[in-house]
């Protein structure tokens, strides 16, 4: 190919095509692509292989036997690939890291003619997803003016696994009118335990009223 401006200026790119004398298999996967997934979701890859509907294809071909090998293109996914059914990869859930993108191939050949093989590829994004906060003992419970209330949010749950540091807010309101608890700013009604994470926090016995 040879491109010209009106100024007379040319740049030439040439491209060598091989064409084969027998049809390569036609390959897809199945699906968006990009797919998006979650640390916390099992991934379920399905291809389709098959040759070509040509008069040229004889009928044995056209029900030819095929190889299927997968791979991980960036090299970011280090586990297993192997499947129970060659046309479906299962990547198990926690095995993929939020945030990252993976690009998942499969490669199909025929068994009889290696070199009579094509590829297809899928990008997988993992999102992120939102932490998930918990306080032990359940949505209400019922405590005593004579008695200290602690709270703990220890089972505070990210569903993606990072290492992350937690970090630990608390605030209190009146929850009958909304009023911040004891007339004061919500924060500083909680006494917070003296820990590095900020988990627990105890109201103690006389500071509450109904």
């Amino acid at each position: 190919l040879t491109a010209k401006n009106f100024l007379g200026h040319a740049s030439s790119k040439e491209v060598t095509s091989e064409k084969l004398d027998y049809p390569a298999p036609v390959v897809s996967i199945q699906g968006a692509n990009p797919r998006e997934t979650t640390y916390s979701d099992e991934l379920v890859l399905r291809v389709d292989a098959a040759l070509p509907k040509m008069s040229c294809v004889s009928d044995s071909l056209s029900d030819a036997k095929m190889d299927y090998v997968w791979t991980e293109a960036t090299g970011k996914y280090t586990g297993s690939l192997s499947t129970t059914n060659p046309r479906i990869l299962r990547i198990a859930a926690e095995q993929l890291q939020a945030t990252e993108s993976y690009e998942f191939q499969c490669f199909v050949a025929l068994t009889s003619n290696p070199d009579n093989n094509n590829t297809a590829s899928v990008v997988v994004d993992v999102k992120q997803q939102p932490i998930i906060a918990k306080i032990a003992g359940g949505k209400e419970r019922t405590s005593g003016t004579d008695q200290d209330l602690v709270l703990d949010a220890g089972d505070s749950v990210d569903p993606d696994g990072m290492s992350s540091a937690w970090e630990y807010a608390w605030s209190c309101i009146n929850a009958t009118d909304g009023t911040a608890c004891l007339g004061v700013d919500g924060s500083s009604a909680l006494s917070i335990s003296p820990n590095s994470t900020n988990v627990i926090a105890r109201l103690d016995a006389g500071t509450m009223s109904e």
